[in-house]
């Protein structure tokens, strides 16, 4: 896995020649490449935060789009997510857990 990774990044070559070179499909190298899902959220909640915290320092649209080399669409969208889970935080720590509720009265 580490020789696919390095093949792809020395030399900038599509999944389709590095896999003719190693001999497997391109799938197999996509999947090799491909990030863990654990840090492909860690990633995605950091350009949510990131968004976030330029739009509450009065950034533009454009500039927060630039700045994530994103579209606007996408930098409004990263901050949208961002104040829905929020919210989704928020409504989550004001809920009762019912389960042991019996167990304090």
């Amino acid at each position: 896995m580490l020789e696919v990774k390095t093949i792809r990044k020395e030399r900038k070559i599509t999944a389709r020649e590095a896999a003719k070179r190693l001999n497997v499909t391109p799938r197999t190298i996509v999947n090799y490449q491909a990030l863990e899902r654990s840090e492909y959220l860690e990633r995605a909640a950091l350009r949510r935060q990131k968004a976030w915290d330029m739009r509450s320092l009065g950034c533009s649209w454009d500039e927060i789009a630039t700045a994530l080399e994103t579209t606007y669409g996408g930098a409004r969208s990263l901050y949208y997510q961002h104040i829905k889970r929020l919210k989704a935080e928020k409504a989550k720590a004001k809920t009762r857990d019912t389960d042991t509720l019996d167990m304090f009265e």
